[in-house]
């Protein structure tokens, strides 16, 4: 597998979302592609760099580090963490990352559970998206608890009843983003495997997210120009232009002290997950929900603490909200209630031999759900 096209494929939705907030491309990318210091995994910085010149036109080096610093806060260790009481298994993409000096890295990706409160990881062997519409070897994947099987979807495209997705297809046929004229926005109904094109538009389209008022996308045209934000009907009867404080992804930075701030994921409800600072080794960084105009911290640290609280993927359940972590030791559950836990992940599959560096990361896509 060509890494390079990977993460090409992974960070396109991240530099969308960065147009008219330029200053925030850089933390963006981080987190999309899950960059860790030199000593662990320098490749990843370097394609960052190629795949920025390839996309914007700007040479983008940025080298992320983790250190033992600072205390954690509030923390439920594995042998105590209340979700005991309620045993669930969390459905979770691992991403295995395999290279040897000079040359280019091997990607893997491997869907399963985690088991909750024990920890230990399943590898799911009915876990396949190639029978649906629009899935693509190098795309996201979700779990759908009311479908019991996995989608080419994410948390931004997945319906609120969690029984449909949408996705984009270039125009014409077999295009690039290099080379389109035109994309549509289909809604697949899983259940009856119907494809509806439901909208079109003479540019890109990025998705934004799903809720009860329908598909949020932005829009830009090929050859560059204004991004403008569009409520459009599932039901393909018709869209029309939102205003820009739409955007759930967005956040005005005075609205947290400033600086950086990535997006790390949302629901239908509108709950957005944001990390505000850096993840260069001692930097201040929070994690905190916006919910209703309402910030809540989910925890605020040290990058490189004691804690490791690094987190990638992001799903919401009844229980509250699960995290991945980027080094693939843990995944989290926050809510209001019981706070921060961990629950340490054994079982992963072993990295393939004959690799000097591997690289591991955690992300939760799905409900946990009974089993």
């Amino acid at each position: 597998m060509n890494p390079e096209q990977f993460l090409r494929n992974r960070i396109h939705k991240a530099l969308d979302e960065a147009i008219g907030k330029i200053p925030d491309l850089a933390p963006s990318i981080e987190h999309r592609i899950h960059s860790k210091s030199p000593g662990r995994f320098p490749l990843a910085a370097q394609l960052a760099a190629t795949l920025a010149i390839l996309f914007g036109g700007i040479i983008l080096l940025f080298s992320l580090h983790h250190s033992s610093v600072g205390t954690p806060n509030v923390v439920t260790s594995p042998a105590t963490a209340t979700a005991d009481s309620t045993p669930c298994a969390l459905p979770v993409e691992v991403t295995g990352t395999f290279q040897n000096p000079g040359q280019n890295a091997d990607i893997s990706t491997t869907l399963g559970f985690v088991n909750i409160p024990a920890g230990t990881f399943r590898v799911d062997p009915n876990a396949t998206v190639q029978d649906l519409p629009g899935s693509d070897p190098l795309g996201e994947r979700m779990y759908s608890a009311q479908l019991k099987r996995w989608l080419p979807a994410s948390s931004r495209t997945i319906s609120p009843d969690g029984r449909a997705y949408a996705y984009t297809k270039l125009l014409p046929a077999g295009a690039t983003y290099s080379s389109f004229s035109s994309s549509e926005l289909h809604v697949v109904d899983v259940a009856e495997k119907i494809d509806h094109r439901v909208w079109s538009y003479a540019g890109s389209i990025d998705l934004i997210g799903w809720s009860s008022a329908g598909i949020l996308a932005a829009t830009v045209p090929p050859e560059g120009g204004v991004r403008l934000l569009w409520r459009i009907d599932p039901g393909g009867r018709g869209a029309s232009q939102a205003p820009n404080n739409a955007d759930p992804t967005s956040l005005n930075p005075a609205s947290f002290g400033g600086g950086s701030y990535a997006y790390l994921g949302g629901d239908a409800s509108g709950r957005a997950i944001f990390r505000s600072g850096s993840r260069d080794p001692g930097t201040h960084y929070s994690v905190f929900v916006v919910e209703s105009g309402k910030q809540t911290v989910i925890y605020s640290g040290t990058a490189g603490d004691a804690m490791d609280f690094d987190p990638g993927g992001v799903s919401f359940d009844a229980r509250g909200i699960w995290f991945g972590n980027d080094d693939g030791t843990r995944v989290w559950l926050w809510s209001t209630s019981s706070k921060l836990q961990s629950f340490e992940v054994r079982g992963l599959p072993p990295a393939p031999q004959g690799y000097v560096q591997t690289y591991v990361t955690i992300g939760a896509v799905g409900a946990c759900v009974p089993g």
